[in-house]
């Protein structure tokens, strides 16, 4: 081994003091007047995927990008995507009398950029275009629980249009629902319950939706298949369940509402009150209906293949490093609905400064011992499609080098830090929180967080990443009072005002997102911890059996019982490994290649009805859209009430387990 290995080495695996120095440089460099350069920028125009003002974002990252000392460039990718033509929802009453939705959110002379004449109109992505009539039923907020209990109670669900409020599950996955039960069409509105006046001031004097703000968004069926919705993986034959859709997009029209336009349609339903639990906060009695007013839905939407931009920042590793054919990704997505300060713009912007103070580093002579690549995204909110598109188009490359993809979204709306992250990086996410500052305290970011890390869903650009090929992730975010969420009101001035004046928060999530990515990228042992991921295996064990409990389900879990225990030795003889070789000081190939390749044995065949979604472990769950589900396969059978596919999917977890277990020992050959 030459002496420069070793010194790589111990830079990268020892907390010793040059990596301690290059820590305590990079904390010292983003800063809140850089950010608030950054987000002025991106919140200076809207820029929807696919367009003109989406392709000027795309040019000025890039160019930052060179500019910080990044090898830049822009990849094209192609892609199906939808814009609103026309739209209109009325309702017709019994005396005759017409409501007309306005579906235009106000101007507010306080927020310039809410006038904005080049803003979209408000609209679902991927809704198909359509003119039906029919008595609207209000299903609250259409979840699958919700749909069921509107069965019991002898509402007529089919040839009617759904109501149904935003909140607990996906949007898209309300429209997959309703489908199912045979509406035809869905309006899907904001209730102030949830992100409006019963939670506090609205906008303009407070954070939370006023009554004309509308939440925009796609209605991609994402449980199912992310990405480019015409690609085969998403339209095959053995990607269609049995019951009801037969691609990923809807097949009913899905327009989305204010509550100010909700309110006349609520109005107008009879029949049932609805259940407790449906009760929103609007001051009127709940109904569910049918009718007795008639509902008109007429969308008409252009559907395009169109060019998307992906932007690509590289940091070459030292050319002497051992490991500097491997790769740390960190990403964001850039496109927003409209003009997105929260989402994705501070992302955005913090992703950038990222990139300025990696820049700065490179200046004083550091070096990275793997290769790091900042990845700006598009067309994420369409449904991760430019991230899906880079996975699939660099997939041998990743499925080789890639040590780990950071993510962030919505970096900052507030100060609460959230994560959800693979297990084996949960511990260097709370490692690194205790040296990161929290804002106007003495204290950390870890002194000012519960150290808990959630499971990864979907809804975000790791999904391809972890859920198809298998490399762990993490993603954050600062949040707190947010009630602009894909609206026109998500601006520089609602930042200003209600998310982070100072923009003392972005410095925070640059910082913690950093060094976690130099930490990964510098540290020549991978800083995994396969301990804390057993224990997190025997955790989504229990989970799964309160869900089997609550269906009357009985398995044997045997075989999965064994293989966390198996998995769980593999990880305590791996720690020990771990240690020895920070003691001896040397590279260990042969190690190195257990810690990268071990998260890709637990990919497995595909979930039943959802092929793309390979982890056997974790998964967005069939009916929550972005919510997770542990033992995806064992928990959407179990959920379906069929406790045969439930005990084969089991057997099938448990060998993909014994199987990460034994490679995470042994070494065994990767296979991809």
């Amino acid at each position: 081994m030459r002496l420069v290995y070793l010194v790589a080495f111990l830079i990268g695996l020892c907390a010793c003091q040059s990596e301690q120095s290059w820590e305590q440089i990079y904390l010292g460099i983003p800063s809140a007047s850089a950010s608030y350069e950054h987000l002025a920028y991106y919140t200076s125009l809207p820029h929807l995927a696919g367009t003109v003002e989406d392709y000027e974002t795309a040019v000025y990252t890039a160019a930052k990008f060179q500019e910080y000392g990044l090898d830049a460039s822009i990849e094209e990718e192609v892609a199906l995507l939808s814009y609103p033509v026309s739209r209109l929802v009325e309702v017709t009453y019994q005396d005759g009398s017409k409501y007309s939705c306005k579906m235009q959110e106000d101007y507010e002379p306080i927020d310039p950029t809410s006038g904005d004449p080049r803003v979209v109109p408000t609209f679902n992505g991927y809704s198909p275009s359509g003119d039906v009539t029919a008595s609207a039923v209000y299903v609250n907020y259409g979840s699958k629980e919700d749909f069921e209990t509107l069965v019991s109670m002898n509402v007529t669900l089919k040839g009617n249009i759904g109501i149904a409020r935003y909140g607990s599950i996906f949007r898209g996955t309300k429209a997959m629902i309703a489908q199912e039960y045979g509406m035809v069409g869905l309006l899907i509105y904001s209730d102030p319950a949830d992100d409006g006046y019963a939670k506090g001031p609205v906008y303009p004097e407070g954070p939370w939706r006023s009554n004309s703000s509308v939440q925009r968004g796609s209605v991609l069926f994402l449980s199912v298949c992310p990405g480019n919705p015409t690609r085969p993986v998403c339209v095959s034959e053995e990607n269609r369940p049995s019951y009801s859709y037969t691609q990923v997009i809807p097949s009913i029209p899905v327009q989305p509402l204010s509550y100010y336009d909700a309110t006349p349609i609520l109005e107008s339903l009879r029949g049932p009150e609805a259940p407790a639990n449906f009760v929103g906060a609007l001051p009127i009695i709940y109904y569910l209906g049918p009718g007795p007013g008639v509902v008109r839905i007429s969308l008409e939407m252009d559907f395009v293949n169109t060019t998307i931009w992906n932007v690509v920042g590289k940091i070459a590793p030292d050319p002497s490093s051992p490991v500097k054919s491997e790769q740390v990704l960190i990403g964001n997505h850039r496109d927003a609905w409209v003009f997105g300060a929260v989402d994705p713009s501070s992302g955005s912007a913090m992703l950038l400064e990222l990139a300025r103070s990696y820049g700065e580093l490179l200046k004083q002579g550091w070096k990275p011992q793997r290769e790091m690549i900042l990845l700006s995204w598009d067309a994420e909110e369409y449904g991760l499609v430019g991230s899906t598109a880079y996975a699939e188009r660099h997939a041998s490359t990743l499925s080789t080098n890639a040590v780990a993809y950071v993510n962030v979204d919505s970096a900052v709306s507030g100060g609460s830090f959230s994560v959800e992250a693979t297990p084996s990086l949960s511990e260097l996410v709370r490692n690194v929180s205790s040296i990161v500052p929290y804002p106007n305290t003495s204290g950390s970011l870890r002194d000012n967080w519960s150290g808990f890390v959630g499971v990864l869903g979907s809804g975000s650009d790791y999904t391809a990443f972890i859920d198809h090929f298998g490399i762990p992730s993490v993603s954050m975010g600062m949040s707190g009072p947010y009630g602009v969420y894909h609206s026109v009101y998500d601006s520089m001035h609602w930042m200003e005002a209600f998310g982070d004046p100072s923009f003392d928060y972005f410095v925070t999530m640059a910082q913690q997102t950093g060094i976690i990515a130099m930490r990964l990228a510098d540290n020549i042992v991978i800083p995994y911890n396969f301990t804390h991921y057993a224990v997190e295996l025997n955790e989504y064990l229990s989970l799964t059996k309160n869900v089997a409990q609550q269906h009357n389900i009985n398995l044997d879990y045997s075989s999965l019982v064994d293989a966390i225990n198996t998995f769980t030795s593999a990880a305590a003889q791996t720690a020990a490994d771990i240690e020895q070789a920070l003691q001896s000081g040397t590279y260990n190939p042969e190690l190195n290649q257990r810690l990268l390749y071990t998260e890709r044995q637990f990919l497995g065949y595909g979930i039943p009805l959802r092929p793309y979604y390979r982890h056997v472990v974790q998964a967005p769950g069939l009916f929550q859209g972005y919510a997770p589900e542990v033992y995806p396969g064992i928990n959407q059978a179990l959920r379906a009430t069929n406790r045969i596919a439930a005990q084969l999917e089991l057997q099938t977890t448990a060998n993909f387990i014994n199987n990460a277990a034994i490679y995470l020992q042994t070494g065994a050959p990767p296979a991809f």
